[in-house]
């Protein structure tokens, strides 16, 4: 598969006329607003790969300060979360990537403010297994536990989703990773 970077919605459009010159179909890295031209982007057919980058708020404390920030970077910073969520509800196949995040940390955090924000966790959970492992062919070894698959999972207290969530075990290619031990009885 051959993915194209972009930096913005208008890139997408661009890229994918670019694969049709060259009859080729890209999987667009997105940048985070792909809803500000979610019916363009659908017709491309482009499978995308989405961080869940979101912007930081603007400090309007100072009124100078207020009037130099755009309605359309405010707009950004309050549409952004929504951003995964518009997507799934267009049925364009997509993954979630950590690109794009100062810190990793807070990428189950800006995920599950996704999910508060229309993502379901369906395609929330389907959009970092089985979708990555679709997009780069590999579904016959990762993306689902299945026989004959590298065994990778994880096992978790909760909903992988929950934010109380405590994970346990890390299994990798079938090699157990003991994270918190779960049998301990707590007095």
């Amino acid at each position: 598969p051959k993915i194209f970077e972009t930096f913005d919605k208008y890139d997408i459009l661009r890229a994918d006329k670019i694969g049709d010159e060259f009859e080729m179909q890209y999987i667009f890295k997105g940048s985070g607003d792909e809803y500000q031209r979610i019916k363009e982007i659908k017709q491309t057919n482009g499978k995308l790969i989405l961080p869940v980058n979101f912007p930081k708020a603007y400090d309007v404390t100072d009124p100078y300060d207020a009037l130099n920030v755009s309605l359309s970077a405010i707009k950004n910073w309050e549409l952004a979360p929504y951003n995964l969520g518009i997507v799934a509800k267009n049925n364009i196949p997509f993954a979630i990537t950590t690109s794009d995040l100062k810190d990793v940390k807070v990428f189950f955090k800006n995920l599950q403010k996704s999910i508060k924000n229309g993502l379901s966790e369906q395609d929330a959970l389907k959009a970092l297994t089985y979708n990555p492992a679709n997009f780069i062919n590999q579904y016959d070894k990762v993306g689902s536990l299945e026989q004959g698959k590298l065994a990778n999972f994880i096992i978790t207290s909760k909903n992988i989703f929950n934010p109380k969530n405590i994970i346990y075990e890390n299994w990798i290619k079938g090699e157990k990773y003991i994270i918190n031990k779960y049998d301990i009885i707590d007095i």
